[in-house]
């Protein structure tokens, strides 16, 4: 019951027709541009925070071996990782329809 729209773009008519909460990120590796695992790695770690919705995309190897190292890191750091839903539970938010979240704090 979410959406991420292909390229973050929407409007309106857009998230009306959707009926769902429409998903952005506010941190994008840019995996597809540099297919580089130690710069997406390093694109996530310098700015993870709380509530932090990261954009990837696995059909690149890079990307996963990236996101892994990353995780390696911030779960040192104390991270989590969860689903946009499950972000959403444990803020105590209820995503409404039609609205466009690139966070959840």
């Amino acid at each position: 019951g979410l959406l991420r729209p292909p390229y973050g773009s929407y409007n309106d008519k857009v998230k009306k027709a959707a009926g769902v909460p429409v998903i952005l990120w506010n941190i994008d590796t840019l995996d597809w541009k540099n297919r580089n695992a130690q710069k997406i790695c390093d694109n996530i770690v310098n700015n993870a925070h709380d509530g932090a919705i990261v954009l990837m995309h696995d059909l690149y190897e890079t990307t996963v071996d990236g996101a892994l190292m990353a995780m390696d890191k911030l779960q040192e750091k104390g991270y989590a990782f969860v689903t946009v839903g499950e972000l959403a539970y444990l803020k105590d938010k209820t995503l409404e329809n039609g609205k466009v979240y690139s966070s959840i704090k």
